[in-house]
Formats: structure tokens, C-alpha cells, sequence
């Protein structure tokens, strides 16, 4: 009941959205639905041209060749002018589904660049994927062409009735009163079949998010032996997907069958009656006796008259996964963007001053990932943090970033809250170095520079000092080369000289960098770690330390544990102290010893 409730209240903000989304081509529906009018029209005149050929074919008179004949070049014109409009009409609704499609999509995608990280994490990558490319593709072929196919249905039915209550009444009462029978019966079917699609797209998004992962983290995949357990996880996923897609089209498949039986009832009941009245040479007081060519003009509108309803219980049923997908959509259109009430303004040249002041954060619904964490990074100063996965190392940068907010607490830079500047700035001043490095499908050019207006000369002197320049200019076209699939493949440890020389060319005050954890060769390590000595110098850096050297080289390392500091210090200080940091740093070196 309360779903039925909160479908209820949903349904007519989803219709006015829909109605805002077709507002920019009312000039194309417009002309699409003119056409339909006018197709319906001449569709429906058909029967009286038929009828009367009958009747003058059977009637009681020698057969009029020369008005027979010209009876059936009306009858041909009319079918080629049918086909003509049909055929126009059917374009103008595909490329306003193409373009509603499209508007869907970029909407979608510009939602997805404003919500919180949170949200996204809520829905998952695989999520957004499949709202972004399947939903707005089935939103549009379910509910744009159903709108099309809805408006002609309804149409021929209004235009039917008139035309056949001019025929014979009596038989035109009986039609009228019968076949809401099966518009009933598929709005039913309908109702029942909306659960079970809502339920399909939902399964479909936990599916793309699983996929995405398993393709995502390959080779984390092979490495653990995780290949049968992701495809066992997989499989149950698809079992729940394929019973409830069985459900949901067990359900909607029984609409035609169903409205198509008591149409061909009323079909058949309606043609024993006429020849009834044929036969007996019965008088309807408003059109007059019944003939053979009457009845057959009158048995084919009987049929143009059934059939829309048939095809609207199709409309209805494809509507519902319409629908559920239109729902989807517009709950991640209309999810509120990230609140960017910032408008101070940071004092330039930057000192690079951060401080954590009591700071506590929580996901939803559960206990505190970060508790009580203050601390504070002098201008300059190179801070380690380390500690066991889920210790809290990269919610705290995240929280630095404001990809999340603090529950309590303040985090400033230079003094200023970080809440009180805008997000664009911030990130202009902190630039990050992560373990999974972004290379877009781009040159090595574009990838450098990231739309900046930077120099060849000020290009080259950055890649030459982290030698970068040597692996560019043995690719096929050099700084030109192109990035993707299909195209020139780096290494991870290539990919991260790539976003290094990137941040450096864009010269942020505060640097964050997550060391990779992956395998690579020493000697990329050394020109890697080189790189990173070059651009922590001078500036204030938070680095996520996986390296011994690293690790040894920094200002102060912060151990965390569970949110919290439990040993802070440089590295002679921590591990004369024996506590936490030296257990972990000498089971590293042991490590480092072996390999």
C-alpha cells in the first residue's frame, strides 16, 4: 500500500519532467501528430470505399465497370498516400527519440559530475553506466514511440466509433459497451507488471556494478583467484535477474493474448448480429437498412476499432519499463549537486598551512571512520601517513578534498575553512597523485596539459627533468601519440611519470600523493621516486606511503589506526620508540630483503 502511495505522489512530477524534456520539439510532435490525424483519416475511409465496391459488385444492379474501376484507383491512392505518411511520420518520432535520447544523456552525465561522491558510491559505477546508456535508451524507445503509437490508438478509436455509429447504431452500442473490457484488463496487467520491471532495472544495475568491477580490478582478480567466486557472484546476480525479467514478462506478455480474445469475442458477436440484420432486412431509423457492403464497411471499422485497443495494452505494458527507467533517471537528475557555499578568497602566494581540528566523519548509518583527528601540517613540511587497510588513510584525504564532508570538526588551509572556499580553487590548489592514474583516451599532449595553455619549451623542460621526454619520443608520433584502446598502451608505472609531470606543469601549493602499490620495475621506481623527491620539494605534501623510502624520507609520519593517531614522529623517532610503526617498518624491510 505504501508503495502504491509513494507511486501515486511520483507520477505526476514524473510526467511534468517527461513534458519538460519534449518541450523543445513540440514543433516536430506537433507535425508528427498533424500527419497521424491525417493518416488515421484516410486509413478510416477505406472501409466506405470498400463497402460501396461490395455493393456494387453484389448488388441487385449490373455491375458499373467504369465506377467500380474508379472506385479502386481511390482505394490504391489512398494506400500509397497511407504508406508515404506512415513512413514520414515514423521518422519525425525516431529522430525526436534520438534527440530526447541524447538531451537524457547529457543531463544524466552532468548530474553525475555534481552529485557527492557519496551518492555515487551509494549507486555505483555500474549503476550510473546503465542508467546512463540502457535506461535513457529504453525511456525513450518505451515511452516516446508509446506516446506516438498511445495518440494514433486513440485516434482511430474516437474516429471508428463516429464512423460506425453513421453505419448502424444498434451494432455500434454493442462494440462500444463490450471492448473497454480489454483496456481494463490491460491497465490491470499493467499495474501488476510495473513491480516487477522496477525490480528487473534495479538487478540490471547491481550486474553493470559487479561487471565494472570485475573488468575494472582484472588483474587484482587473477592475481587472488578471485575468477570463481566474481562468476559465482555473477551468476546469482543473473539467476535473480532472469526469474524476475521471467516474472515481469510472464506478467506483460499476457496483456495482447488476453485483450486479443475479448476483442475476437466481441468481433464474432458483432458479425452474427449484423448478418442477422442483413438477413432479415432490419431498418436502423438513423442509416437505414443494413446491406452486405454496410456490414462489411461496419466489420472492418469493428476491426480498426478493436485493434487500438490491443496495441494501447501493448503501450501500456512497454510503458511500465518505461517508466521504471524514466524514475531512475530523473532521481539522479534531480539529486541535489554538491553545496558549494564557498566564498573566501585564499591569500596568494600560498603557505600551504593545514590543520585538522577535532575532525570526526561517518558514513551513513555507521560508526565513525575518522574520530576526534586533529592535526597540524607546517607550511612546506612532508607528512607520511601509514597504517592497515581501513585505517582511515584515504578518507582523510578525501575529507581534505571535500569529496566528502566532516561530520564535525574544521579543516583549514592557511586559516580558512575549507567550506568557506570554492571547490574550483581548492582544487587548483591541492593537486593529487593517485594509485589508479587517469589517462583519458587523448594525445600524450592533451594528457600533459589537461587544457592549459602550456609551451613546448616549459612542456619539454618538465618532461626532461623527470625523464619523461625519453619514453615519449620512442612512441610512434611522440607527444602527438594517441592514448586508448586500439591505440598506444602505457605502463602503470609510465601512466604515473604521465600525472606527475601532469601536476607539476599545473603547479599546485599542496600536493597529495598515493603511492602505487602495484609491481613495477626498479628501475621506474627509482625515476618515479625521483619524481616524487622533485615535487614534494618545497611544498606542503601529504603522502600515502607505501615505500620504505618514502616513508624514511619524511618530515613526520603519522601512524593511523581505526581514525586515530596512535604514534606520530619521523622515522629514528618511531622506531626507537619499538611501538606500532617499527613492527610494521621492520616487517617491510624483511619483505624488501626477501624479494
Amino acid at each position: 500500500m505504501r508503495v502504491n502511495i509513494e507511486r501515486r505522489c511520483l507520477m505526476p512530477k514524473l510526467y511534468q519532467r517527461i513534458g519538460h524534456n519534449l518541450r523543445p520539439y513540440t514543433f516536430q510532435l506537433l507535425l508528427a501528430f498533424s500527419i497521424t490525424i491525417l493518416t488515421v483519416g484516410l486509413t478510416l475511409y477505406l472501409p466506405i470505399l470498400i463497402g460501396q465496391a461490395v455493393d456494387l459488385f453484389l448488388g441487385p444492379h449490373s455491375i458499373h465497370w467504369p465506377l467500380l474501376l474508379k472506385q479502386l484507383q481511390k482505394m490504391g491512392l489512398i494506400v500509397s498516400l497511407t504508406v508515404i505518411l506512415e513512413w514520414a511520420m515514423s521518422l519525425i518520432f525516431q529522430r525526436v527519440s534520438i534527440q530526447v535520447s541524447r538531451d537524457l544523456r547529457l543531463n544524466t552525465m552532468d548530474a553525475i559530475t555534481k552529485v557527492p561522491i557519496a551518492f555515487i558510491d551509494k549507486i555505483g559505477n555500474g549503476g550510473l553506466i546503465s542508467t546512463l546508456i540502457t535506461d535513457c535508451d529504453q525511456f525513450t524507445d518505451g515511452l516516446l514511440l508509446g506516446l506516438s503509437q498511445a495518440f494514433r490508438s486513440s485516434l482511430t478509436i474516437l474516429v471508428t466509433l463516429v464512423f460506425m455509429m453513421k453505419i448502424n447504431y444498434k451494432l455500434s452500442l454493442i462494440v462500444l459497451l463490450l471492448t473497454p473490457l480489454s483496456l481494463l484488463s490491460a491497465r490491470f496487467i499493467a499495474k501488476w507488471s510495473f513491480h516487477y520491471f522496477k525490480e528487473t532495472a534495479s538487478l540490471r544495475s547491481k550486474m553493470s556494478n559487479l561487471s565494472e568491477e570485475i573488468f575494472y580490478e582484472a588483474e587484482t582478480v587473477k592475481s587472488q583467484e578471485e575468477e570463481k567466486p566474481a562468476s559465482d557472484r555473477l551468476k546469482s546476480i543473473l539467476q535473480e535477474l532472469n526469474r524476475s525479467w521471467t516474472r515481469a514478462i510472464f506478467v506483460s506478455s499476457a496483456a495482447m493474448p488476453v485483450t486479443r480474445f475479448i476483442n475476437s469475442c466481441i468481433y464474432t458477436l458483432v458479425a452474427c448480429i449484423g448478418a442477422y440484420l442483413v438477413l432479415e432486412q432490419s431498418t436502423d431509423s438513423l442509416s437505414g437498412p443494413l446491406s452486405i457492403g454496410s456490414l462489411t464497411s461496419f466489420l472492418a471499422y469493428a476491426s480498426q476499432y478493436t485493434k487500438p485497443f490491443n496495441d494501447l495494452s501493448e503501450v501500456l505494458t512497454e510503458g511500465q519499463n518505461a517508466l521504471a527507467s524514466a524514475e531512475r533517471i530523473y532521481r539522479l537528475i534531480e539529486e541535489s549537486p554538491i553545496a558549494d557555499q564557498g566564498r573566501k578568497q585564499l591569500k596568494r602566494p600560498l603557505a600551504g598551512h593545514i590543520q585538522f581540528k577535532d575532525v570526526s566523519f561517518a558514513y551513513p548509518s555507521g560508526p565513525n571512520v575518522i574520530d576526534h583527528f586533529s592535526l597540524d601540517i607546517l607550511p612546506g613540511q612532508s607528512i607520511a601517513i601509514v597504517g592497515s587497510t581501513g585505517s582511515g588513510k584515504t578518507t582523510l584525504i578525501n575529507l581534505l578534498m571535500r569529496f566528502y564532508e566532516v561530520s564535525s570538526g574544521q579543516i583549514t588551509i592557511d586559516g580558512i575553512d575549507i567550506r568557506d572556499i570554492k571547490r574550483k580553487e581548492l582544487y587548483q590548489t591541492v593537486g593529487m597523485v593517485l594509485q589508479d592514474t587517469w589517462i583519458k583516451e587523448s594525445s600524450i599532449r592533451d594528457n600533459l596539459c589537461m587544457g592549459q595553455e602550456i609551451s613546448d619549451e616549459d612542456l619539454l623542460k618538465v618532461t626532461k627533468s623527470l625523464n619523461v621526454d625519453d619514453f615519449i619520443r620512442q612512441l610512434p608520433h611522440g607527444y602527438d601519440s594517441q592514448i586508448g584502446q586500439g591505440e598506444t598502451s602505457l605502463s602503470k608505472g609510465q601512466d604515473q611519470l604521465i600525472s606527475i609531470a601532469r601536476l607539476i606543469l599545473r603547479n599546485p601549493a599542496i600536493l597529495i600523493l598515493d603511492e602505487a602499490t602495484s609491481s613495477i620495475d626498479t628501475r621506474t621506481e627509482l625515476i618515479i621516486q625521483k619524481a616524487f623527491d622533485q615535487l614534494t620539494k618545497n611544498r606542503t605534501s601529504i603522502v600515502i606511503a607505501h615505500r620504505l623510502s618514502t616513508i624514511e624520507k619524511a618530515d613526520r609520519i603519522i601512524v593511523l589506526e581505526k581514525g586515530k593517531i596512535i604514534e606520530s614522529g619521523n622515522h629514528q623517532d618511531l622506531l626507537s620508540q619499538k611501538g606500532h610503526y617499527y613492527k610494521m617498518y621492520t616487517s617491510r624491510q624483511e619483505k624488501a630483503n626477501e624479494a
